[in-house]
């Protein structure tokens, strides 16, 4: 009998297509992948601080910052917000 393996078959690198543009497509399949994969931290946090720095301009903008705060000063501070906000919600939210 074949043993099945650990690690699930999903593309990487080398075939060149990116688990980035897969995630919209097959978001299950690239879940599994990344959480098997040899490093499960590598974009985890890049992640986070993505996602919370894109939280940051969304909050920005429904809380209405501009009206305090020119528009680099909104940007700044959205992003810094966001991205910082994004990492606590990664650690206390999980």
């Amino acid at each position: 009998m074949e043993e099945k393996s650990a690690k699930p078959d999903y593309p990487n690198a080398r075939d060149g297509r990116s688990p980035w543009l897969e995630l919209w497509l097959h978001p299950r399949q690239v879940t599994r992948w990344f959480l098997n994969s040899d490093d499960p931290w590598k974009n985890a946090l890049l992640l986070a601080v993505l996602s919370g720095a894109l939280g940051g301009l969304s909050t920005a903008s429904g809380d209405n910052w501009g009206d305090d705060l020119s528009m680099p000063g909104l940007i700044i501070r959205a992003l810094v917000v966001g991205s910082i906000g994004g990492l606590l919600g990664y650690y206390l939210g999980a």
